[in-house]
């Protein structure tokens, strides 16, 4: 469900595209009325209602406490705060109804710590967490859980020049450029300005046209360039500002969360600009998806500490799972001891394989063919569709325009087919390499 019905759309034909079954539904979440008849929806379309995720939410303006805008403040109190009660509302009787199940809220590291300039978001998700909690004590008894789910931005502003170290040394090139995009970029974004205004600053001595084809070449076209930032949705200001912080062609990449305004088609094609790209790259992420396709080796932050993290996805769920079930089995020791550094990163074997560098190579080797090959199945697909139309009488009207989209499709997927044969030669050539 989405204001946007386009956004839902396309949220459900990836899930229909992997065999999954979704509908899209319009919803104000903001509209009591609306959110009734979505829960309403679902539970005759599906028989019962088993969970729901109250996950709609916006930025709002920033801007002091004392001069903030009062629509803009009732706005976001509106959505990201009536909008997750209105769910609950109307979901949890018919959870109940239907003998149990979940609902998870949406929150914020800021419902639970301040941050300026955000007083109306920082306050609605306080009360998602007040309101979660509340829920939770109620409706323990009866078989519905109820949770939140708090994500929090990481800042690494130590590389990327904005603090000044405290302890140790830092070596940087005064030539090297970094390009640093965090989640609450998006939050803070000026609700006034517009994509038009901001390539304007970026691009001071360019001409007009050329900004609006930079602008349009991120994906905002020219209905798109002079809209307010407070009109735009949360993957149109993902999008634009991640395309700003690539556009000086920076030597090294800082991306926290950047998926999380994302639709499908964004995420894909930010998917291919990762593995294409140069320079270096620091994600962080829980977008495991991303993980697994673009990362060349993982790092572990715990206990204090940031260390190289010897495994894939699946050794990092079940060193987490280990550490769970260690605290809860001996959580006075837990607290009272740190955890020994060897716990950081799954249990080595004994005798490290003298091909180890060889063997480190075939995991990224390997994310880079899958990469190649998801890009080469998306343009077969293409080509067969474009065949499908010009095979159509009813498409003869649109005969040259298919004509050239299907030579163009043609010469991608020539690309696309050379570059997965590469990858996937480099692949094999390192499992040889590392004995595997």
């Amino acid at each position: 469900a989405d204001v946007d019905p386009s956004h839902a759309e396309g949220i459900v034909g990836g899930i229909t595209a992997k065999g999954g079954t979704a509908h899209a539904v319009r919803v104000d979440v903001a509209k009591a009325a609306e959110v009734k008849a979505m829960v309403d929806f679902a539970v005759a379309r599906n028989g019962a209602l088993h969970g729901i995720v109250n996950n709609a939410g916006i930025g709002g303006p920033s801007a002091p406490t004392g001069s903030y805008d009062l629509d803009g403040w009732q706005k976001v109190i509106d959505i990201n705060l009536s909008g997750v009660f209105y769910g609950m509302r109307f979901a949890i009787p018919e959870i109940e109804k239907a003998g149990g199940g979940a609902v998870v809220n949406m929150a914020s590291i800021l419902g639970s710590v301040g941050f300026a300039n955000s007083s109306a978001y920082v306050s609605a998700k306080h009360g998602v967490l007040g309101a979660t909690k509340a829920a939770a004590l109620e409706q323990a008894a009866g078989g519905v859980r109820v949770n939140s789910v708090g994500p929090g931005f990481i800042r690494t502003p130590l590389i990327a020049g904005a603090l000044e170290i405290q302890h140790g040394h830092i070596h940087r090139d005064k030539r090297m450029q970094v390009g640093w995009f965090h989640q609450h970029q998006i939050e803070a974004m000026d609700p006034d300005d517009t994509p038009l205004e901001i390539m304007r600053r970026a691009m001071p001595d360019s001409s007009e046209a050329a900004r609006r084809s930079k602008l349009a070449q991120f994906g905002l076209g020219y209905d798109k360039s002079e809209t307010t930032v407070a009109n735009l949705s949360g993957g149109e200001r993902a999008r634009l500002l991640l395309n700003m912080v690539a556009m000086k062609a920076p030597h090294m990449l800082i991306l926290d969360e950047p998926t999380n305004h994302l639709d499908i088609d964004s995420r894909r094609a930010l998917l291919d600009a990762l593995n294409d790209y140069e320079g270096a790259v620091i994600l962080i992420t829980h977008d495991r998806s991303l993980m697994e396709m673009v990362a060349d080796r993982l790092w572990l932050a715990a206990d204090g500490s940031v260390k190289p993290f010897d495994g894939d996805m699946d050794d990092y769920a079940k060193f987490v799972l280990d550490r769970a079930r260690v605290a809860a089995r001996a959580p006075t020791q837990v607290r009272d001891e740190p955890v020994k550094a060897k716990s950081a990163t799954p249990t080595a074997p004994a005798a490290p394989p003298a091909n180890r560098d060889a063997q480190g190579l075939v995991a990224p080797l390997k994310r880079k063919m899958e990469s190649a090959e998801a890009t080469l199945a998306r343009c077969t697909k293409s080509v067969e569709t474009l065949d499908n139309q010009l095979a159509d009488p009813t498409f003869s009207a649109k005969h040259a325009d298919l004509t050239r989209q299907r030579i163009k499709a043609q010469e991608q997927l020539d690309v696309a087919e050379a570059r997965w044969m590469e990858a996937a030669e480099n692949y094999e050539k390192a499992k040889v390499a590392a004995g595997l």
